[in-house]
């Protein structure tokens, strides 16, 4: 807990991980829209993605991710009125890249 503490102090540290998380939330979200992906509007590290336009069901898509390497969750959790959106969360710039390589991969075969 004194660790925590000390690290809340840390202004400056804060300050960078926002803009650092802020920054890659933009650039995923950016991509994302160029792809016809409707997002959530957030300012945390997560947030949503409609995937309707790739899949019926994000369950099925997330398995396909997976298949990938690449990790996202569902969003069952949060009883929404369609299963068509999975949860995205901002990582190192090199997972983003690598995620959004996957699912442009995902939303091109689909719009073929």
């Amino acid at each position: 807990q004194e660790l925590a503490v000390e690290a809340l102090k840390d202004k400056e540290h804060i300050q960078k991980s926002k803009e650092y998380i802020t920054k890659n939330r933009e650039f995923l979200i950016s991509k994302l829209e160029e792809l016809n992906l409707k997002c959530t509007k957030s300012i945390t590290t997560n947030f949503l993605v409609d995937v309707s336009n790739i899949s019926s069901n994000s369950e099925d898509l997330i398995e396909q991710l997976k298949k990938e390497k690449v990790l996202v969750t569902g969003t069952q959790a949060f009883k929404p009125p369609k299963n068509i959106y999975i949860r995205v969360s901002v990582a190192s710039e090199e997972e983003n890249k690598e995620f959004i390589k996957v699912i442009s991969k995902k939303a091109k075969f689909k719009n073929q």
